[in-house]
């Protein structure tokens, strides 16, 4: 695998992006701005509040206010204008490509699809850049996770990669290094995940008893009783959102 040898972390400017909306049943009745507020919250209320006052966000291509009221089948669109977006490794290292499939090596610290602030700081959009629009990621990796993304030309071929995800023809298996030696060669972590309330952030994924199912195998690879670590393999045969952080803490 050839690394390059700077991984050029940096910020961007973006080009903007438009949010297009129709309004489901479900939303319908509320304003504009609870809508906002509540579906996109990368901004806070207030912001919201601001852009529908400017006439920044508009229904079937006219102004509306903060107090409208949404109906089922409003299209929507807000133009958000360009934002630098937080620096993040531009590079990713091609391991496998047959034409159909592409596998890559995604660095730390790069997001695999756009998200929050991130728009173009991102794997999806640095692929693209080298192949066209064509690959798809089938999965994902953290942010903060290195490792490898595997990414479809066709949705035939996205669709089973997803089936053999669900159904373990494909395993995914991670590398962690976590504090603590006294950690069993072996075991098995079962704990259910789900959203917990958090303030400020709306919520977070947790341990939680009403959670989703989940389960990840954990085998320790070695032990730095000097340093009080030890590096384990941990497959997910469920891939919850930060399983592995989440159960390795709840062991």
């Amino acid at each position: 695998m050839n690394i390059p040898s700077s991984t050029g972390w940096r910020q961007r400017l973006n080009s903007g992006w438009e949010y297009r909306d129709i309004v489901a049943g479900g939303v319908a009745g509320r304003t504009a701005h609870e809508f906002y507020a509540g579906h996109y919250q990368h901004s806070t209320s207030e912001q919201w509040h601001r852009r529908l006052l400017a006439g920044q966000i508009r229904r079937d291509d006219e102004r509306i206010e903060p107090s409208t009221v949404l109906l089922a089948g409003d299209r929507l669109t807000y133009r958000r204008p360009p934002w630098t977006e937080p620096a993040a490794p531009r590079w990713f290292a091609v391991l496998y490509d047959d034409g159909d499939l592409l596998v890559v090596a995604k660095p730390s610290g790069l997001q695999v699809l756009p998200a929050a602030e991130f728009l173009e700081n991102t794997l999806l959009h640095a692929v693209r850049g080298k192949f066209g629009d064509g690959p798809a990621p089938a999965h994902r990796l953290g942010r903060g996770t290195s490792g490898l993304v595997l990414f479809a030309r066709s949705a035939p071929l996205r669709q089973g990669l997803a089936i053999s995800f669900r159904d373990g023809g494909l395993r995914k298996v991670y590398r962690a290094l976590v504090q603590g030696c006294d950690l069993e060669d072996s075991f098995e972590v079962d704990e259910p995940i789900g959203r917990v309330d958090y303030p400020g952030m709306g919520y977070v994924y947790a341990a939680e008893r009403t959670g989703k199912p989940s389960r990840s195998i954990v085998r320790v690879l070695g032990r730095r009783p000097d340093a009080d670590r030890s590096l384990v393999e941990v497959e997910i045969p469920t891939g919850r959102p930060h399983q592995i952080r989440i159960h390795l803490a709840a062991a």
